[in-house]
């Protein structure tokens, strides 16, 4: 116990640092943006910011790195990380749900029956359909959503709530009339996205960054929450503009968000299809067809051998 109230103080004097700026003694600049911070945290996480305190040339004697290229927003959550091991996004503070969708696993036949008639979509249109309205509409109507179907509030601490039929057949009459009220204005509503919509685009940034600048644990990091963050968004714009970041920021060589990627579309599939944003993103995105059939080729091999898929470079 007493060992945790130290971490837990040493953590809030290392933010403290950050914030305040006492007893800085090296600055980065972005855009506008200046960072008050100290040269042994950068220099013992990163060889990068090593190497340009040391032999930076003006860096070292003006006591002054400038980082026009680098996007303020993601290079802020860089540098809270040196300091706090972690980063902390706005969705974090959300106690959620960020929004609500069906578990398909547990979606009942006469209720797929029943949406496929009423929308005449086939099955897997149907279920892109709903996750679509899901996502677009019921962030922006949570608390009628709250109010209206109390077992909402039931669903654990999760971010995504995922309901059965038999809870989900209530939330979704709501959410057709709430669409059917604002179909016409769908595009110009003012109201804030989920609040995690952004959060891959971000972890994949971050891994970027953190590749450009020698910083392995934060790469570790970001990974581990990229892979998280696809499996609770919806694959809209949002999603494929992540997939965009995955495979143009970082070297070829280095495949471990492309994987993941690969992984989540191709289970994705079993769910949605083929749907016309996929199509595009597979022609748009350079590699991304090859590692989505790299990895249904390395599934297959895993089969045929009684093992689990090998996705190591050979």
């Amino acid at each position: 116990m007493g060992r945790k109230r130290n971490f837990d103080e040493f953590m809030r004097s290392m933010k403290s640092l950050l914030e305040n700026g006492e007893h800085s003694d090296f600055k980065i600049t972005c855009r506008g943006k200046t960072w008050n911070v100290h040269k042994p945290i950068l220099c013992s996480q990163s060889a990068y910011f090593e190497a340009v305190v040391r032999f930076g040339g003006m860096e070292t004697s003006t006591g002054v790195l400038d980082l026009p290229e680098e996007d303020p927003e993601i290079l802020g959550y860089m540098i809270q990380f040196l300091y706090n091991s972690d980063y902390e996004l706005p969705s974090d503070k959300d106690s959620g749900p960020w929004w609500v969708r069906p578990d398909w696993r547990k979606a009942r036949k006469s209720d797929m029956l029943m949406w496929c008639t009423g929308l005449q979509l086939d099955e897997p249109e149907v279920k892109r359909h709903i996750d679509n309205l899901c996502w677009i509409f019921s962030p922006r109507f949570m608390t009628q959503l709250m109010e209206a179907h109390p077992r909402l509030k039931e669903v654990p601490r999760s971010k995504v709530s995922t309901v059965d039929g038999a809870t989900f057949q209530p939330v979704l009459d709501l959410l057709t009339k709430l669409f059917s009220a604002n179909k016409n204005d769908i595009y110009i509503l003012d109201y804030p996205p989920a609040a995690n919509s952004h959060n891959a685009w971000i972890h994949a940034h971050l891994y970027a960054i953190a590749d450009r600048y020698d910083l392995p644990t934060l790469k570790e990091t970001a990974a581990g929450r990229f892979e998280k963050s696809l499996k609770s968004m919806f694959s809209g714009i949002e999603f494929h503009e992540a997939v965009g970041v995955a495979f143009t920021t970082t070297p070829d060589t280095d495949t471990t968000l492309r994987q993941m990627v690969a992984k989540h579309i191709y289970e994705e599939k079993s769910i949605y299809g083929w749907y016309s944003q996929l199509d595009a993103c597979m022609g748009e995105v350079p590699g991304l067809a090859h590692h989505v059939c790299k990895y249904e080729w390395s599934l297959m091999k895993g089969r045929k051998m009684g093992g689990k898929p090998a996705l190591q470079d050979e």
